[in-house]
């Protein structure tokens, strides 16, 4: 007799006995059980040497010896997948899906040694390592292993209304303050002192670790940014300044945020003294006053300012002076 080739089975966990066709020298197919047995060895695991053999009995006698393959079975592992928003701690998904045939019933593989992200990325791969479970042969399974990706976005900030202690009207084209990490600077209102100034921007409640620079304007739409301004003379009125961040990093764990304050200077007063004098009433060439002036302010003049020549003008009780 013969045996037809034996096509290739799959793993599947238990001894495999593919149904054989056997035949006799005319081609006629012979009754397994009347005309002949069969043995089945090596028929669980995945190989290529798992073999069937045929005894023949009755009107037929001999033994055949077939070879057939067992296949490992196809696995695919998959990492997951996730976008987080940056918040300063680590994040993973350890995650895994089985696809393809998968595992049979009581097999299958522990994973470990997933990839961490924690500063903002774009689409980092996934690794992580597997073993198999006890009982779980590598050679019954041909896993193909498909990283996922993991992207970390920026962090908002919020940007924070000015203080309630400004002089103008807050304006409502900014957002209200929210919970979260707020960009802030507090209103400037001093006295002239002849000091450059500026508003102190700050970015509030960010996590230790980032570091923020800043751009100046004072135009309403936001540009001719600058990385220094400051008010060093008096100013009409409250003046609005703008101010945004420029997180440092090629991929800073924040977005960018723009917000405003105000910034008021005030003249600073100063009083001015005459000496007194004496004359003959409607005579003044008899006048007798020295042209000796002081002033005083809070803190007098500043470094560097000061007065060239001061205007008397008399009157029948005071000497009034002005400065230029």
């Amino acid at each position: 007799g013969f045996v037809e080739p034996i096509s290739p089975v799959t793993y599947n966990g238990a001894e495999q006995e593919p149904i054989l066709s056997v035949t006799n020298t005319y081609g006629g197919y012979l009754t397994k059980g009347t005309d002949y047995t069969v043995t089945y060895y090596d028929n669980t695991h995945a190989t290529n040497l798992a073999y069937a053999v045929v005894e023949f009995t009755g009107n037929y006698g001999g033994t055949l010896t077939n070879y057939f393959t067992i296949l490992p079975r196809s696995v695919t592992l998959t990492s997951g997948t996730e976008t987080f928003t940056y918040d300063g701690n680590s994040h993973s998904n350890i995650e895994v899906a089985v696809t393809s045939e998968g595992f049979v019933s009581g097999e299958g593989f522990a994973s470990s040694g997933f990839t961490e992200v924690k500063n903002v990325c774009v689409e980092v791969t996934n690794d992580f390592t597997y073993e198999f479970l006890d009982g779980t042969l590598a050679t019954d399974y041909n896993v193909t292993i498909v990283q996922g990706k993991l992207t970390v976005n920026p962090a908002a900030i919020n940007p924070k209304s000015p203080t309630e202690d400004n002089p103008a009207v807050n304006s409502d084209d900014m957002p209200q303050p929210t919970e979260g990490t707020m960009l802030w600077a507090e209103n400037v209102v001093k006295v002239y002192d002849g000091i450059p100034t500026n508003v102190v921007p700050r970015v509030y409640n960010a996590i230790d670790g980032n570091d923020f620079t800043y751009e100046y304007t004072t135009n309403s739409d936001l540009t001719g940014w600058t990385p220094y301004f400051a008010f060093t003379n008096v100013t009409e009125g409250a003046q609005k300044i703008y101010f945004r961040t420029l997180p440092q990093g090629m991929t800073p764990n924040y977005l960018a945020a723009t917000n405003y304050a105000y910034v008021t200077i005030t003249p600073r007063e100063i009083m001015v003294t005459a000496a007194d004098a004496t004359m003959v009433f409607g005579d003044t060439s008899t006048l007798t006053a020295s042209t000796e002036l002081s002033w005083t302010t809070s803190g007098g003049f500043v470094s560097g300012d000061g007065v060239k020549s001061v205007a008397l003008a008399y009157t029948n009780e005071t000497i009034i002076a002005s400065l230029p």
